[in-house]
């Protein structure tokens, strides 16, 4: 029996670790991924009142929706907009006013002795204001800013902050497949 011993085998085995990790913080931190992780969790909310919890927006009290089909006669509304159907929007401005920011934190990694490591977050929140509506009977309402607006909207008891596990796992599927692109695309595999 022959044996061989490689040298070095080790070493570009944590080169490669290394460089996997640094395309993976790429990938995740690219604003084209982070955009396509708002969008997933904000269409369905425009659609069909779907909330990123899985649960259907609280529906509009009888009030509100007559008063919205009026305002609606006199604004512009979104493609989305129906007289009695909670989407968080009517005109689509607090929907489209949301952004994400994408932050890096260094952290440390017990396990693996001093190495550190660096965690991706994305913030998505609505920024700016939003323009008041044309009144019924004349005149414009103010304009308020959009995060008051998402408050009211989480304290009336449709909260857009709260994440289900089944959407956690289709935005990990969506962020390995973009890591997966980035390693084929940069190691050639």
């Amino acid at each position: 029996m022959v044996k061989v011993r490689v040298r070095g085998v080790n070493g570009q085995k944590k080169l490669i670790i290394a460089r996997a990790k640094r395309l993976a913080r790429i990938a995740v931190s690219d604003p084209k991924a982070a955009n396509a992780v708002k969008n997933m969790l904000l269409l369905p909310i425009k659609k069909t009142g779907i909330l990123p919890s899985g649960k259907k927006a609280k529906s509009l009290s009888i009030e509100w929706a007559k008063r919205r089909r009026k305002l609606g006669k006199i604004n512009k509304t979104s493609k989305f907009f129906r007289n009695f159907f909670s989407n968080l929007t009517m005109s689509g401005q607090f929907l489209k006013s949301f952004k994400v920011k994408i932050s890096a934190t260094k952290r440390s990694s017990s396990k693996l002795g001093n190495n550190s490591s660096a965690k991706i977050l994305y913030r998505i929140a609505p920024e700016g204001s939003h323009k008041g509506y044309k009144l019924i009977k004349g005149g414009t309402s103010p304009s308020v800013d959009n995060a008051v607006i998402g408050q009211g909207l989480i304290e009336n008891g449709r909260d857009y902050t709260v994440i289900s596990e089944e959407n956690k796992a289709k935005i990990a599927k969506k962020l390995i497949g973009r890591i997966r692109r980035e390693l084929k695309l940069k190691l050639n595999l």
